[in-house]
């Protein structure tokens, strides 16, 4: 019988800590609003994630920002619903 015990329970957690919540690909928006951007690049320092994104503008001009995570979130197509865990 296979058990955890608290030094896995810590490292796995401290693992997920340190884990991007965007991976390379996932097409995402500003929580404030604007256009849909794809993740081209992930960026961590210190535990922390920033972002290089993708987005045209005009579907002409291609535009590209790096942001930190905590003004992301993932792009739901309408009527669809994000899997959780």
């Amino acid at each position: 019988m296979n058990t955890l015990n608290y030094f896995d329970i810590h490292y796995w957690s401290k693992l997920m800590y340190i884990m991007p919540k965007f991976q390379q690909g996932d097409v995402v928006l500003l929580k404030s609003g604007g256009p849909k951007m794809t993740i081209m690049d992930i960026k961590e320092e210190d535990g922390s994630f920033s972002y290089v994104c993708l987005w045209f503008v005009d579907h002409q001009n291609q535009k590209k920002e790096t942001y930190p995570e905590a003004v992301l979130k993932k792009f739901v197509p309408p009527g669809r619903r994000i899997r959780t865990i």
